[in-house]
């Protein structure tokens, strides 16, 4: 895990300027990907207690600064999804034999939200590798299913292992680099 990526949604950001000489000793973090407030400190971002969250809330800068660039950042998540508009994702619709295993393990066809659904907007940030707990292989998903997860992070009740061949329940799984599970 990165000292400086949300330690709400594992999200990092880019670009991070900050003039480290002039760092007030409580100094609010907003999150773009889930606009969750955190504590920025020279070892990096953390999470809030309750007094320090208060004591930022009560600050010049959160009315100043903090408090709209949350409510900006609140303002432009996407709609929920429409679970009920999905495809394969090779464009077909679904199918009841998609569940069919090859001798891969994988399934024949995986649901996705549609294309147009996926255009709405994310609500989590885009990842496509995560990490089984159990083995600790990382796997990699195509682009569709990845945006679907970003979409919807509860569209899903669990995910494929490449090294054990197998679908196991999201709680096995993180997202490469964090210690947030996939689907969360």
């Amino acid at each position: 895990m990165s000292r400086y990526q949300c330690p709400h949604c594992g999200f990092v950001p880019k670009v991070l300027a900050v003039n480290d000489a002039e760092l007030p000793e409580l100094s609010g973090y907003i999150c773009e990907s889930c606009a969750s407030v955190s504590l920025f400190t020279r070892e990096g971002i953390r999470k809030l207690t309750p007094d320090e969250l208060r004591a930022i809330k009560n600050s010049p800068a959160w009315d100043a600064v903090l408090g709209p660039v949350r409510e900006l950042i609140l303002s432009s998540f996407a709609p929920p999804a429409d679970r009920s508009k999905t495809m394969l994702t090779d464009g077909r619709p679904v199918t009841a034999d998609h569940l069919t295993i090859q001798q891969s393990g994988m399934q024949k066809g995986y649901v996705v939200l549609t294309d147009e659904e996926r255009a709405k907007g994310w609500t989590r940030p885009y990842r496509d590798t995560y990490t089984h707990l159990v083995c600790g292989t990382d796997t990699t998903m195509g682009r569709k299913i990845a945006e679907t997860y970003a979409r919807d992070p509860g569209f899903y009740n669990g995910t494929f292992c490449v090294q054990c061949r197998t679908h196991r329940p999201l709680d096995e799984f993180v997202w490469k680099g964090t210690d947030e599970k996939v689907g969360s």
